[in-house]
């Protein structure tokens, strides 16, 4: 996962965040209470993940992104924040689409059970039409006040958002890839 993180976001993406020497990328909200949703190959391999994590203890928009969007980010219990959502290279593309919209159901149901009614996430504007069409367009798109290429997005976490993404279409999953649709929940650990 990390590694993939890497290839997307210092790779293709050319941010300017940290890696470790073995080349994953690494922050400092990768840390216990970030919880990632990871989508598995059918050999065990990362085809896609992303990280939530909740706003009132650690909130990179927050801490690096408050100047972008005055008063716009209220951390509280409730409101998570999504980040470095991520689809691996290694994954077929014929189902980019199936481990997206898999990954955002996913949350949807996370936040359903863990009383989120909100998520916050930072994105470029080419990214809205990849949240249409898996069935999760923003409920509200702020644009930063210092970068135009720049959105804060927000969802709301409830049922009907939950019925809709579920009743959005997938693509067709291959078979050999059937058995490992859903995500995976898991806590961060960090040693």
């Amino acid at each position: 996962m990390h590694e993939d993180r890497a290839h997307q976001f210092i790779g293709r993406l050319k941010w300017e965040v940290s890696h470790d020497d073995a080349g994953r990328e690494v922050d400092q909200y990768d840390r216990p209470g970030a919880y990632y949703l990871i989508w598995v190959g059918p050999k065990g391999e990362h085809f896609g993940s992303l990280r939530l994590t909740p706003s009132n203890r650690f909130c990179m928009l927050a801490d690096c992104f408050a100047d972008h969007f005055e008063g716009a980010i209220n951390p509280k219990a409730d409101v998570w924040e999504v980040t470095r959502f991520c689809i691996s290279p290694n994954a077929p593309k014929s189902i980019h689409g199936t481990v997206s919209s898999s990954l955002v159901k996913s949350a949807c149901l996370f936040g359903l059970d863990n009383n989120v009614s909100q998520y916050l996430g930072l994105c470029f504007p080419s990214m809205l039409r990849v949240y249409r069409r898996i069935g999760w367009a923003p409920d509200e798109t702020l644009h930063s006040l210092l970068d135009s290429k720049l959105l804060m997005v927000r969802w709301q976490v409830d049922f009907p958002t939950f019925m809709r993404l579920f009743a959005s279409s997938v693509e067709s999953v291959p078979a050999d890839v059937e058995a490992n649709r859903r995500p995976m929940i898991v806590e961060q650990v960090v040693n």
